[in-house]
């Protein structure tokens, strides 16, 4: 009987908060000014970093909030990527299967509610560093991976360890050099364990573990 190969998974899933809201004493269920401005930028900000997702996810509009589509909108816009935008934020199992049925090997986007996202990084079998997401914290972004990857330059590999994921981080890329994580980052990150070039396995770049 022939062996059948294990699902792998999607080499990438980026889990990102919603941009910057208005004031909540407006009420306002949109962006504010500087969100849109931001969503903007990221809109080219991860294809340079990461390549280009092969589909985006976010949370469906409701009264509450249309911020996460608003968010993704530039980005899906831009390069015409394939938009899911139907799953409650409170739906974490349908997100999470979803993006489990995602072919090996893609690049998932993810938009979402920042009370959500230490769920969903969990259900995926990745350990959130921290359980409740500050409400003011819109520059943290978490980039979960099984697999090594190439990120920055010779020295700088990334890897989320699988059942153990980011709980094993100890330093995040933050654009410019790895620095340790103290759990208040004030600029972008991305988590991940860095390893040397000389310390992969032969065929690891892009491969899994």
């Amino acid at each position: 009987m022939e062996s059948m190969e294990k699902k792998k998974g999607p080499r990438l899933i980026l889990l990102i908060r919603h941009t910057e809201k208005p004031p909540r004493s407006l009420g306002e269920p949109g962006l504010s000014a500087i969100g849109r401005q931001h969503a903007i930028e990221l809109a080219t900000t991860f294809p340079i970093l990461y390549g280009i997702p092969n589909v985006v996810f976010a949370a469906a509009t409701d009264a509450e909030s249309s911020r996460c589509v608003e968010t993704a909108t530039p980005i899906v816009d831009l390069y015409q990527i394939p938009f899911h935008s139907n799953i409650p934020a409170g739906d974490v199992d349908r997100l999470v299967s979803a993006i489990k049925d995602r072919p090996d090997g893609d690049f998932v986007l993810v938009v979402w509610r920042h009370e959500q996202l230490p769920a969903i990084s969990a259900a995926l079998g990745f350990k959130p560093p921290f359980k409740k997401w500050a409400q003011d914290n819109y520059s943290t972004w978490w980039a979960l991976s099984h697999y090594f990857d190439y990120f920055e330059n010779d020295n700088a590999y990334y890897r989320a360890r699988h059942g153990t994921g980011l709980a094993a981080v100890d330093e995040v890329w933050t654009g410019d050099a790895w620095e340790p994580y103290r759990g208040d980052c004030s600029k972008p990150v991305c988590f991940g364990s860095k390893i040397s070039k000389a310390a992969l396995p032969a065929g690891a770049s892009g491969d899994a573990a």
